[in-house]
């Protein structure tokens, strides 16, 4: 119950910070692990602030150098480049060119589709740190990944958008 107040609160503090933006769907699902880590509502509301400088860009929808379709694109890129054969199947089998199926993913930092999400966060972060990758293109090859290592399935499965979101959700 304590973790739920606090995350409450963090929430609400991010939406005076940042009223612009305010509160958009998403938000809780970055903004738990704060809440879970932290006793201190200060504590988990900066760390939530710090990762919110790093994202905003997800949640705004307006073309912007990092958003969500900027971030969709380059992934299509990649697939495009590396996987003709998927690229193919996405585009003309399953009506998925546009990767929204990834959507989620990339919005809240694979959030839900990781038990250890905050493992992942630390090698993110601790990447761009050590200057090795940023963020921005640290998310994009974590789903880069996560789409070739269930290519087999998704070939053999997926024949609408539909189908593709049961299988990545």
């Amino acid at each position: 119950h304590e973790v739920l107040i606090r995350l409450k609160e963090v929430l609400k503090r991010y939406s005076y910070f940042d009223p612009e933006l305010g509160y958009v769907q998403g938000m809780a699902d970055l903004a738990l692990p704060f809440a879970r880590l932290f006793d201190s509502n200060w504590e988990a509301f900066e760390c939530f602030k710090s990762l919110m400088k790093r994202v905003r860009s997800n949640f705004i929808e307006e073309y912007n150098d990092f958003g969500m379709e900027t971030q969709l694109k380059t992934l299509r890129k990649y697939i495009d480049e590396y996987d003709p054969l998927l690229s193919d199947y996405l585009k003309f089998n399953s009506d998925s060119d546009n990767l929204f199926f990834v959507y989620r993913w990339l919005l809240i930092l694979f959030r839900r589709e990781f038990v250890d999400t905050e493992r992942l966060w630390d090698v993110m972060f601790a990447a761009e740190a050590c200057n090795i990758v940023k963020i921005e293109e640290f998310r994009i090859y974590v789903a880069l990944a996560m789409i070739f290592s269930q290519k087999a399935l998704f070939m053999k499965t997926c024949i609408r958008f539909e189908d593709l979101l049961k299988v990545t959700t």
